[in-house]
């Protein structure tokens, strides 16, 4: 027996209108989920966790399925994702580091260091040497004049300079006070230089008596005696104070020497002994006229010191 289906109600056809709304839905979820299943099946794992949708974007509509597992149905969102086309990343280009050449070094000379001064040593003080005295100059001889007020030569003894030589007489001289004969006071007699008590011309000589006479112009003469030898001769032009023999002891019987000054008071152009023997003698600026029974005197030549 056939059963009719019973006419349509309002609620009938609202059952009927939500199974088609169910139905298509289902349907549109299905195509959800494997549109859903390729677009994450072939993006990245950083793409699936970029574009997963958070709970509170899903709204789940459930279906029941036959062995009861609710499956959930997918979004809004999550459909249009799926209709839109995936877009394959443009890659980056690469940009190859081009290396810098480095600069080229040119060797510069370096400047010689300049050596550092040295430190100047600092000279040690030193004493000073004490002032040296000076010497206390010798006073100068007095020029002697060359002539004496009465005319006479400036005689000076007749010895080496600075030697003492003793002055003496006796009766047998005729005078006595005009004949002097000297001695060496510090040593030997004999050998001693006999020298020229003034300048002068060798006027004579005699071997014989040991004699040179000696003109000094102006008609003073003077005379040496007992020389053994002589180291001038006649005619020879003498300067004061130059050798002209040695003291010895011919026709005597001891080493010394005679002396005597003369003036030619006759005009004969010679001096003529004892006749013309002058007294006093002046040796040296000093008078002597010494006799038998005065005291012999000494006296330090000065002649040829300077």
């Amino acid at each position: 027996m056939t059963r009719r289906r019973p006419a349509p109600t309002h609620r009938g056809k609202r059952k009927v209108l939500l199974a088609a709304t169910t139905g298509a839905a289902v349907a549109l979820a299905a195509v959800g989920v494997l549109t859903y299943s390729y677009v994450f099946a072939s993006v990245e794992p950083q793409a699936k966790v970029l574009y997963e949708p958070t709970p509170s974007q899903r709204v789940v509509t459930h279906r029941p399925s036959r062995s009861g597992v609710r499956v959930p149905l997918p979004t809004a969102t999550e459909m249009a994702m799926a209709s839109t086309p995936t877009q394959t990343p443009t890659p980056t280009p690469t940009r190859t580091a081009t290396p810098t050449p480095k600069p080229t070094k040119t060797a510069t000379p370096r400047p010689k260091p300049k050596p550092a001064p040295r430190p100047k040593a600092v000279p040690k003080p030193q004493p000073r040497p004490e002032p040296k005295p000076k010497p206390t100059p010798k006073p100068k001889p007095t020029a002697v004049p060359t002539r004496l007020p009465d005319g006479r030569p400036n005689f000076l003894l007749p010895f080496r300079c600075g030697q003492r030589w003793r002055a003496t007489t006796y009766a047998g001289h005729n005078p006595e006070q005009g004949k002097i004969d000297w001695f060496f006071e510090d040593g030997t007699t004999r050998g001693q230089d006999v020298l020229a008590s003034a300048p002068g011309v060798v006027a004579h000589i005699s071997p014989g008596s040991g004699l040179i006479e000696l003109d000094h112009g102006g008609g003073w003469y003077s005379v040496y005696i007992h020389m053994p030898t002589f180291t001038v001769g006649e005619g020879q032009k003498v300067a004061q104070g130059q050798k002209i023999g040695e003291v010895g002891s011919v026709n005597t019987g001891v080493a010394h020497l005679h002396y005597e000054q003369v003036y030619d008071e006759n005009g004969d152009g010679r001096g003529s002994t004892p006749s013309e023997i002058q007294i006093p003698l002046i040796i040296q600026g000093a008078k002597y006229a010494l006799t038998e029974s005065t005291d012999d005197v000494v006296v330090t030549s000065k002649n040829n010191c300077g």
